[in-house]
């Protein structure tokens, strides 16, 4: 499992004390790498976050719970980030319930966002996302979306391009019982997609080029 990140960057605005406020005019994200993996048994394995240290039976207690005094509410820290940058990241999947092995990925990833509030409040962030899809043998393509999400109202809004793409990059998926040869078929995608409140709904639109009849055999 691989999570790690090379550099960021934080460059400060302002900070205030009385309401507990920092604004930051750029967090910048350098080189920033994700792996996800399915294992054999079709287990999927995600990037595992630090867990907040849990307080024992002891410490649970408070002095104002003993005095019968109800605890005062905690006031955390609120960030503000103007522009949210993440450059040259790298999301790995890694596919081990097939025969043989599929290792894909999203590099040269590029995030532009913002502006984001933590704890999320307001919830609108803007996204401009491009990168490159990997898929086996190393044939890629350039991938490109834009949009909005309110993440309190769980709005969203986004479209994306998939320039041509090789079939051939998802060789691993075509083996089995029937095997299926592509040479040089291509896939290209386009779409739009909205939802509000968790309920999905968008259009794609698949194209397909290069299709001759040599072009895609089975076995």
């Amino acid at each position: 499992m691989n999570d790690s990140t090379q550099r960021v960057v934080a460059t400060p605005r302002w900070v205030s004390w009385r309401t507990k406020t920092i604004w930051l005019h750029a967090l910048e994200i350098h080189s920033a790498s994700v792996q996800v993996r399915r294992t054999p048994d079709g287990t999927l394995v995600w990037p595992t976050l630090p867990e907040r240290p849990q307080a024992t039976a002891d410490a649970s207690v408070s002095s104002e719970a003993i005095a019968g005094v109800p605890p005062t509410p905690s006031s955390p820290w609120r960030v503000v980030i103007h522009s949210l940058q993440v450059s040259d990241g790298r999301v790995e999947f890694i596919d081990q319930t097939l025969p043989e092995t599929f290792q894909g990925a999203v590099s040269h990833l590029s995030i532009v966002g913002g502006p984001v509030t933590m704890p999320w409040r307001d919830g609108l962030l803007s996204l401009a996302v491009q990168a490159t899809l990997v898929g086996a043998h190393q044939h890629s393509a350039r991938l490109s979306c834009s949009g909005w999400t309110n993440l309190i109202t769980q709005h969203l809004d986004g479209s994306c391009q998939l320039e041509p793409l090789r079939l051939a990059a998802f060789d691993p998926y075509y083996q089995g019982p029937l095997q299926v040869r592509v040479y040089d078929a291509t896939l290209q995608a386009t779409g739009h997609v909205t939802a509000e409140r968790n309920q999905l709904a968008g259009r794609v639109q698949l194209e397909y080029g290069k299709l001759s009849d040599a072009d895609i055999s089975f076995l």
